[in-house]
């Protein structure tokens, strides 16, 4: 039988399985079980929206909390250590600005907004929307090229 981590849809071993299961309550690979507690819960609700949220997504050298392909969209999911050392918040620029050069946007959520309950929920609503706007806008985007496209050929 054949075992499918719940985030990332990676194939699993049956022992990871089974120990997922019983600590986290569904199937994850080992990367997806090193996320913190604050990605998991945000990824958690995204997915419960229809968005495939995946964690732990490795891009270049560096690892992503959250990712949603289909908005490109990368969430990181911030301790007070990103934002209080200096050496951090720089890396956290630089990571911001590798990926916007791929044409993909970083969302950072602090850790305090995803443990206090009332802010969670207006956050991911926030979050929410923000994805399916990015999804509109990406969409124009490509059907403006097509339309410069095919207007080009007719052109001539």
């Amino acid at each position: 039988m054949q075992f499918y981590c719940n985030n990332c849809k990676n194939n699993i071993e049956e022992s990871v399985y089974k120990y997922s299961v019983s600590n986290f309550g569904k199937a994850l690979c080992l990367n997806c079980q090193n996320s913190t507690p604050e990605a998991r819960k945000l990824a958690d609700a995204l997915n419960k929206l229809g968005w495939d949220a995946v964690l732990e997504k490795p891009v270049s050298r560096m690892h992503i909390d959250i990712s949603v392909k289909k908005a490109k969209v990368n969430i990181e999911v911030d301790g007070t250590q990103h934002s209080l050392d200096l050496k951090q918040a720089m890396q956290d620029l630089k990571r911001t600005c590798f990926t916007f050069n791929r044409f993909w946007i970083t969302l950072r959520v602090p850790n305090s907004i995803v443990r206090n309950k009332e802010a969670f929920d207006e956050a991911v609503g926030y979050i929410h929307k923000f994805l399916s706007e990015n999804v509109r806008q990406l969409k124009g985007d490509v059907y403006d090229k097509i339309c410069d496209f095919i207007r080009g050929l007719f052109s001539k």
